[in-house]
């Protein structure tokens, strides 16, 4: 599981979601995964959210 994030807060585990929760998160996976892909083909970075700062994390 991941570690903690900045505000105390836990992942919620697949197995303990609602089935549309589950497919909600699903879906977000493999968009992230296809966005990384995509990314790194044209050599730019992913934007996010990191520690409480926007950063440049590389795909």
């Amino acid at each position: 599981m991941k570690e903690n994030l900045h505000n105390g807060l836990k992942p919620i585990p697949e197995s303990k979601m609602s089935p549309k929760a589950r497919v909600a998160s699903q879906a977000h996976r493999r968009a992230t995964r296809k966005k990384r892909i995509e990314l790194r083909q044209r050599g730019l970075p992913m934007i996010g959210w990191k520690d409480g700062k926007v950063r440049e994390i590389p795909a």
